[in-house]
């Protein structure tokens, strides 16, 4: 944008194109249109400006210029004298905008920002010319219009600089590509390994699985055949045993035995009847094993 009104501004210090283009224009409207166009083209290169470097200029310096130049904009409707006064004091805000801009170009340079001595050189020359026309115009220089050059070598290093940085965007696409397919890959590894390691884990999840059925089985037997061998073995036993304690109680009926022998006979029949107990409370423990313990209310 700021290219454009300087570009229009150059024309319309042609008067021989103006005059073909528009022949029915006022002098005073020709005049007003030239210095619109520098009350706007400063403006839009305080905000070029801005955003080319936002850390170094401050956010205060294009609101600003903006408000100045809105109101040079407004004299431009005033009486003559008053527009060619505020024209010749609009100069020091343009020059103190060119220093300011000097001075932000200047510590993105120290910051090593991309491409600051390519705009730094464009602008200075563009500068310089726009100075010289400024002058030109107060007839303070007796020179010529030279913005039209400095226009085209602003515009020529401008083209320098956007090659520049899309070289270096390219190249960091470029870059950050590589390193997406690298992690791409990386990703695509790292998953096949997790893969041969889920497969594993999962193979050696269902083989321990399986190892823990047939442990479980094997200990089911093996609690099935300790009921049933302590079934039979209670069953064996209480056999022999009520004889014995049958016996114990047909020999206390005898009328010849002395006291002694009575002793003997009845610790013959406690420990029968406590291993007896003993006995039946191991069979109840191997039917509530082996299920078959019959609960009574």
């Amino acid at each position: 944008l700021f290219s454009i009104l300087l570009a229009i501004r150059i024309c319309l210090h042609s008067e021989q194109f103006i005059n073909m283009l528009l022949p029915d224009i006022q002098w005073q409207v020709f005049i007003s249109l030239q210095i619109l166009t520098f009350y706007l083209a400063v403006p839009c290169f305080v905000l070029y400006l801005y955003y080319l470097y936002p850390d170094e200029t401050s956010i205060y310096f294009p609101r600003v210029y903006i408000i100045v130049h809105f109101c040079a904009v407004l004299s431009l409707f005033l009486p003559y004298t008053i527009s060619n006064a505020v024209l010749s004091f609009m100069i020091f805000p343009t020059i103190c905008a060119s220093l300011y801009s000097f001075f932000t170009i200047i510590k993105a340079f120290i910051k090593k920002r991309n491409g600051t001595i390519v705009f730094f050189i464009g602008f200075f020359i563009l500068f310089i010319t726009v100075i010289n026309d400024l002058l030109y115009m107060q007839e303070i220089l007796l020179t010529t219009y030279l913005t039209p050059i400095g226009l085209f070598i602003f515009t020529f290093f401008q083209a320098i600089l956007l090659n520049f940085r899309f070289s270096s965007t390219f190249v960091k696409i470029k870059k950050l590509s590589e390193n997406l397919n690298l992690l791409l890959e990386e990703r695509r590894k790292y998953s096949k390994e997790l893969e041969e390691e889920v497969a594993l884990r999962t193979s050696d999840l269902t083989e321990a699985s399986r190892a823990l059925v047939r442990a479980m089985e094997d200990v089911n037997r093996a609690n099935q055949a300790k009921s049933i061998f302590l079934a039979n073995m209670s069953h064996e036993l209480r056999t022999p045993l009520n004889a014995i304690l049958g016996f114990t109680q047909l020999l206390s009926y005898r009328q010849d035995l002395d006291d002694e022998q009575r002793d003997f006979l009845q610790i013959i029949s406690r420990s029968g009847k406590h291993l007896l107990t003993l006995i039946n409370q191991v069979l109840d423990l191997s039917k509530i094993e082996a299920g078959k313990a019959i609960l009574n209310e």
